[in-house]
């Protein structure tokens, strides 16, 4: 006679053992009624169950697969839309996906498994803080996934300003560099690939403020007076114009040149000085011009008079890489530096610290050097960490990449604005717009990722208006971008 045997929660090749048929399933005809609820099995066990009993046994529910694709938008500062998509199984069985739980720090939001599309708006993040959320799903037999986890940091996100896409006689669409704007909001753009300075007005109109020929603007600043100052590194000068009344078609006024033409060196002489390379330049709040004059490892500082000093470096790289050590004091002027050739490599607070970065190529490595007023040069960023993208935290901990500067001299918050641009040096690098404390505590606020949704991909340059809370950076795909800043 029959007999009826429950077994749950064992494989198929456990119930034939169990029941004492292992490996003969025809021993089990009309002997024994298994009772299999719970039970999981191979797909072939499964047929052959089928093909023997000729009934097809349904798989008995399993928990979902994990959520799967999930990641994050940025609409709007300080939010993040979450999104993903259903597990590729329920869990089997006919179970359906019920619920997804998300959670992150002490909060957990349930939504429905129905929910379309598949996405959950958090507001009310703090920008620049990295959160951790995860994800589950719960099938209709109440059992859930494994969690997914994704980590994003809130940012604010960006608008388009201006997308290029006029030509002049010559020359092509504007390729943005380095940023400056002027007292009356106008933007001036070094248009490198066409050798040019473009300036913007708040209404959107372009016209061709200066052009140089075959040499390509570097970098350019503005001082109070609305003069714009422009480094050309292969001409070894520093042209000085007056954007009020400067026409660019009669070159009237001529504009002042600081150095000599195709001429390299290194000299103070205010009737003749010399530069090797001056690339970054920055402007503060008294009109003084400050230039990193890579080839001569050395920092120089044009007045508003015109003369030239030496206010960092010894001449030398020789020995930079085992010169400084974190927050620790050296004499400006006798310590070598190892600078870098960027658009926007200085800046200026308004306590009149200067801020520089220099490099070690053998270890891929950026640092952050404070000029302090008393004389002295400080490591305040950066560390050694091999092939390391960007990270974000205090001083020491902070990875910085290859980075744009800017501080607007009415900031009393002396918060520095900085655009870690893709880092040609380092492959796995994210850049990012990216904010730096007093403390030098650095933040991420807009990362470059891949031009959705209106964000841009790298930035190469950053420029700041304290009057309206407003970030200006241009970025590789030839756009400017604004963007409030935090």
């Amino acid at each position: 006679m029959p007999t009826y045997l429950p077994i749950t929660n064992l494989s198929f090749a456990a119930l034939l053992t169990a029941a004492g048929k292992a490996n003969n399933m025809s021993l089990l005809r009309n002997t024994t009624y298994y009772d299999i609820s719970g039970t999981s099995y191979s797909d072939a066990a499964r047929l052959n169950m089928s093909n023997f009993f000729g009934k097809t046994f349904e798989s008995p529910v399993q928990p979902p697969t994990v959520p799967q694709n999930f990641a994050a938008t940025y609409p709007a500062a300080g939010n993040i839309t979450l999104k993903w998509n259903p597990p590729a199984s329920a869990g089997g069985g006919g179970a359906t996906i019920t619920s997804y739980t998300i959670q992150y720090n002490t909060t957990t939001t349930t939504v429905s498994g129905s929910l379309n599309p598949l996405e959950l708006l958090v507001t009310g993040l703090t920008i620049g803080t990295p959160i951790t959320f995860t994800i589950y799903a719960t099938n209709s037999s109440g059992l859930t996934s494994v969690l997914a986890t994704l980590t994003v940091t809130p940012i604010t996100p960006a608008t388009l300003y201006y997308a290029g896409g006029f030509n002049f006689a010559y020359g092509g669409p504007v390729r943005p560099g380095s940023l400056c704007l002027d007292s009356f909001k106008n933007l001036y753009v070094a248009d490198n690939i066409n050798r040019r300075i473009v300036k913007i007005t708040p209404s959107k109109i372009e016209s061709i403020f200066a052009t140089f020929g075959f040499y390509s603007p570097t970098s350019i600043c503005c001082d109070s007076n609305n003069n714009i100052y422009v480094s050309i590194h292969d001409q070894h000068i520093i042209y000085k114009f007056n954007s009020v009344n400067y026409y660019y078609a009669t070159n009237s006024p001529a504009p002042i040149i600081y150095g000599t033409i195709y001429t390299s060196g290194f000299a103070d002489s205010p009737a003749s000085p010399l530069f090797n390379i001056p690339s970054a330049i920055c402007c503060d709040k008294n009109n003084n011009v400050y230039v990193v004059d890579t080839n001569n490892y050395r920092i120089r500082k044009i007045t508003p008079s015109g003369d030239i000093s030496t206010i960092a470096g010894n001449g030398s790289s020789s020995g930079y890489s085992t010169v400084f050590t974190y927050n620790t004091p050296l004499p400006a002027l006798t310590t070598p530096l190892r600078l870098i050739t960027s658009c926007n490599s200085i800046t200026i607070d308004s306590n009149n610290n200067i801020y520089f970065i220099i490099m070690n190529p053998s270890l891929n490595s950026f640092y952050m050097i404070k000029l302090s007023i008393d004389g002295n040069v400080t490591l305040v960023a950066g560390n050694d960490i091999f092939e390391a993208p960007p990270i974000y935290g205090q001083g020491n901990l902070a990875k910085i990449g290859y980075i744009s500067m800017y501080y607007d001299p009415n900031d009393t918050r002396n918060t520095i604005y900085m655009a870690q641009a893709s880092d040609r040096y380092v492959s796995n690098d994210i850049p990012a717009i990216s904010k730096m404390s007093p403390t030098y505590d650095i933040v991420k606020l807009q990362q470059g990722i891949f031009n959705t949704s209106g964000q841009p991909n790298t930035p190469f340059s950053v420029v700041y208006d304290y009057s309206t809370n407003t970030l200006y950076y241009s970025a590789i795909d030839n756009k400017i971008y604004t963007s409030l800043a935090s």
